[in-house]
């Protein structure tokens, strides 16, 4: 009976302690740190869009979701789920069709070579 209560004992004192695996202890750390969780603003022309990363508690890298505000709704206009490498975020728009963002020192940009790219550009906290 008092080693079985001594290795409950042990086991509970690890879950306890040890708890969740926190960014630190992950692939991606770049995105860890400047990217779930945080927000980003969107111009297109005269029209600046809210866009708020989830935090993320699962994989090596971060996953969630991606709320996108007008600033005029209270309520998203839009909610798209998103996935992430090294130093680059996948935004899944609907069937077959994915928008690639690079992590970059301003923000998040679309990997493409034209000049009307999108830019999300990262709001300090």
């Amino acid at each position: 009976m008092k080693k079985l209560l001594l290795v409950m004992l042990v086991v509970l004192n690890a879950v306890f302690l040890l708890g969740p695996v926190y960014a630190a202890d992950r692939a991606c750390q770049s995105i860890w740190d400047d990217v779930a969780g945080h927000s980003f603003t969107w111009t297109v022309g005269e029209d600046t869009y809210r866009i708020e990363f989830s935090d993320s508690y699962v994989g090596p890298c971060p996953q969630g979701i991606v709320e996108i505000y007008d600033g005029f709704y209270i309520a998203p206009r839009l909610t798209l789920p998103y996935i992430s490498g090294d130093d680059f975020v996948i935004l899944h728009l609907g069937e077959d069709t994915d928008l690639k963002l690079l992590l970059t020192p301003v923000g998040l940009e679309q990997i493409v070579f034209p000049p009307d790219r999108i830019i999300l550009e990262k709001v300090e906290k």
